[in-house]
């Protein structure tokens, strides 16, 4: 069945604050979910998906029945709170909240077996280089050659919390404040969920 509406990217060339009002609502859903906070809007984050694929385009809009469908799950994979958990660790890592030492031993920490360690000069060089995406894409190439590869969960959603950020900066509700309190909750030793009820207070 066909849903109704536009692109959200065709309604954003004729009508922008229907388009910023929508993919804003969109916008903070999909935060909740990759936080971990269900339709309950409970604090303690549970197990729920990562979505990479979100954006403008996977989005119709019907300004008269006021209704917005999201698109494509295609690329959505199932993330439980651990590979959550390690998403936030990589996010504080590629920021550089930690240092290349204690985050090459972090990293070290969840090989298997077997694994060859990550030197903290290969990630300091690694880190120093780009963007954080890009840092981002050559450590998953270090972490698989290492024999350490990172869990397809915790990867899309590292690129769907980058899919916010895209999105937050073309509506308007940037959301790297939002990013730097919750590695800054997690450098400090908080958890996901006392994080959660500072947002959603």
């Amino acid at each position: 069945e066909k849903a109704p509406g536009k692109t959200a990217r065709k309604v954003l060339q004729g009508d922008p604050e229907t388009y910023r009002s929508a993919m804003g609502a969109l916008a903070e859903v999909e935060m909740d979910v990759l936080l971990g906070v269900d339709a309950s809007g409970a604090a303690r984050p549970v197990p729920l998906h990562a979505n990479p694929d979100f954006h403008d385009g996977q989005v119709l809009i019907d300004p008269d029945s006021r209704t917005v469908t999201l698109l494509d799950f295609g690329q959505a994979v199932p993330l439980s709170n651990s590979e959550r958990d390690y998403g936030i660790e990589l996010l504080e890592i590629l920021g550089r909240a930690a240092d290349a030492e204690s985050a090459a031993r972090r990293l070290n920490e969840r090989a298997p077996q077997g694994a060859e360690a990550i030197r903290p000069e290969e990630l300091s060089s690694l880190l120093e280089r780009g963007e954080p995406m890009d840092a981002f894409v050559r450590l998953l190439g270090l972490m698989e050659q290492k024999g350490n590869p990172v869990p397809l969960g915790t990867v899309h959603w590292v690129l769907a919390v980058n899919r916010q950020r895209a999105l937050g900066a073309k509506i308007g509700k940037p959301v790297e404040r939002a990013l730097k309190g919750l590695v800054l909750t997690r450098h400090l030793g908080g958890s996901l969920k006392a994080y959660n009820h500072l947002r959603l207070a």
